[in-house]
Protein backbone atom coordinates (compact mmCIF):
# COMPACT_ATOMS: atom_id res chain seq x y z
CA UNK A 1 0.00 0.00 0.00
CA UNK A 2 2.90 2.35 0.67
CA UNK A 3 4.00 2.05 -2.94
CA UNK A 4 0.61 3.19 -4.28
CA UNK A 5 -0.04 5.82 -1.64
CA UNK A 6 3.32 7.53 -1.82
CA UNK A 7 3.35 7.29 -5.59
CA UNK A 8 0.03 9.06 -5.84
CA UNK A 9 1.09 11.77 -3.37
CA UNK A 10 3.66 12.86 -5.93
CA UNK A 11 0.81 14.00 -8.19
CA UNK A 12 -1.00 16.25 -5.71
CA UNK A 13 0.47 19.20 -7.58
CA UNK A 14 -2.01 18.54 -10.41
CA UNK A 15 -5.06 19.48 -8.36
CA UNK A 16 -3.40 22.57 -6.92
CA UNK A 17 -2.09 23.80 -10.27
CA UNK A 18 -5.37 23.08 -12.05
CA UNK A 19 -7.41 24.93 -9.43
CA UNK A 20 -5.10 27.93 -9.63
CA UNK A 21 -5.09 28.08 -13.44
CA UNK A 22 -8.86 27.60 -13.78
CA UNK A 23 -9.62 30.19 -11.09
CA UNK A 24 -7.35 32.70 -12.84
CA UNK A 25 -9.09 32.07 -16.16
CA UNK A 26 -12.53 32.33 -14.55
CA UNK A 27 -11.72 35.73 -13.09
CA UNK A 28 -10.89 36.90 -16.61
CA UNK A 29 -14.17 35.33 -17.78
CA UNK A 30 -12.39 33.51 -20.59
CA UNK A 31 -14.32 30.25 -21.04
CA UNK A 32 -12.11 29.04 -23.89
CA UNK A 33 -9.04 29.40 -21.69
CA UNK A 34 -10.82 27.54 -18.86
CA UNK A 35 -11.59 24.63 -21.19
CA UNK A 36 -8.02 24.66 -22.49
CA UNK A 37 -6.53 24.59 -18.97
CA UNK A 38 -8.82 21.74 -17.91
CA UNK A 39 -7.99 19.83 -21.08
CA UNK A 40 -4.26 20.19 -20.48
CA UNK A 41 -4.64 19.14 -16.84
CA UNK A 42 -6.66 16.06 -17.80
CA UNK A 43 -4.01 15.06 -20.33
CA UNK A 44 -1.19 15.52 -17.81
CA UNK A 45 -3.19 13.54 -15.22
CA UNK A 46 -3.80 10.73 -17.70
CA UNK A 47 -0.11 10.64 -18.69
CA UNK A 48 1.00 10.58 -15.04
CA UNK A 49 -1.54 7.88 -14.21
CA UNK A 50 -0.42 5.71 -17.11
CA UNK A 51 3.19 6.23 -16.11
CA UNK A 52 2.44 5.18 -12.55
CA UNK A 53 0.54 2.14 -13.83
CA UNK A 54 3.49 1.07 -15.96
CA UNK A 55 5.95 1.63 -13.12
CA UNK A 56 3.89 -0.39 -10.65
CA UNK A 57 3.33 -3.13 -13.22
CA UNK A 58 6.99 -3.69 -14.04
CA UNK A 59 8.98 -2.39 -11.04
CA UNK A 60 6.70 -3.13 -8.11
CA UNK A 61 8.27 -6.51 -7.19
CA UNK A 62 11.67 -4.82 -6.93
CA UNK A 63 10.27 -2.03 -4.76
CA UNK A 64 8.46 -4.49 -2.51
CA UNK A 65 11.60 -6.58 -2.15
CA UNK A 66 13.40 -3.47 -0.91
CA UNK A 67 10.69 -2.97 1.76
CA UNK A 68 10.73 -6.55 3.08
CA UNK A 69 13.21 -8.48 5.14
CA UNK A 70 14.79 -11.60 3.65
CA UNK A 71 12.67 -13.89 5.83
CA UNK A 72 9.46 -12.31 4.44
CA UNK A 73 10.25 -12.57 0.74
CA UNK A 74 7.52 -15.18 0.34
CA UNK A 75 4.98 -12.36 0.86
CA UNK A 76 6.14 -10.30 -2.14
CA UNK A 77 3.86 -12.01 -4.74
CA UNK A 78 0.75 -11.44 -2.59
CA UNK A 79 1.77 -7.83 -1.89
CA UNK A 80 2.43 -7.30 -5.59
CA UNK A 81 -1.10 -8.48 -6.40
CA UNK A 82 -2.49 -6.08 -3.80
CA UNK A 83 -0.55 -3.17 -5.24
CA UNK A 84 -1.68 -4.03 -8.78
CA UNK A 85 -5.33 -4.01 -7.69
CA UNK A 86 -4.94 -0.77 -5.74
CA UNK A 87 -3.11 0.97 -8.56
CA UNK A 88 -5.93 0.24 -10.97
Amino acid sequence: MVVCDHGSYAFVFLSIATSNMVATSLTREDKNDVQHKISISLFVGLACGMGMLVLTKFFCPHLLTAFTEPKNLHMVPAANTCVQVCSL
